[in-house]
């Protein structure tokens, strides 16, 4: 997978969709600051799509995280807001999710204390922003 400028993010039918859609709105707050985002966000009905994005985007970000190392766990400070909430929520979804869709995280790490770098959450964001603003905006035929 890999956190890359190109990278392509997952698609999941909705059976296989972990997040409800308050954890995914906390999910795409925590990508995607700016209280302009986050206040079309609080107003938008969410769809799957939504929940799609959102799930897609955690899985990408835990997955970079560990494709990074834990060697890197000196230097990487861990994301901006990753307290709390958005915390439980990753560690549910991670314990749900196990091994599913990540090619770096292994059952173990997942079953711990995951993290998300900021380093690999910011790059992230900046990558798929776009998507994101279009299905705030409600253009959900687009994704």
């Amino acid at each position: 997978m890999g956190v890359s400028e190109e990278m392509q993010l997952l698609h999941f039918p909705e059976q296989q969709l972990l997040l409800s859609d308050e954890e995914a709105k906390a999910i795409l707050m925590f990508f995607f600051e700016g209280r302009d985002f986050q206040y079309r966000l609080e107003t938008v009905s969410l769809e799957l799509v939504h929940r799609e994005l959102a799930q897609a985007l955690l899985v990408e970000a835990i997955d970079g995280t560990y494709e990074k190392g834990f060697v890197d766990d000196l230097f990487m400070s861990v994301a901006t807001g990753f307290h709390g909430g958005v915390k439980r929520i990753v560690q549910k979804f991670a314990k749900k999710a196990l091994n599913r869709w990540f090619d770096h995280a292994n059952l173990d790490s997942l079953w711990g204390d995951v993290e998300i770098y900021e380093s690999v959450r910011v790059t992230i964001a900046r990558s798929h922003r776009s998507t994101a603003e279009v299905l705030v905006n409600g253009d959900v035929a687009d994704y």
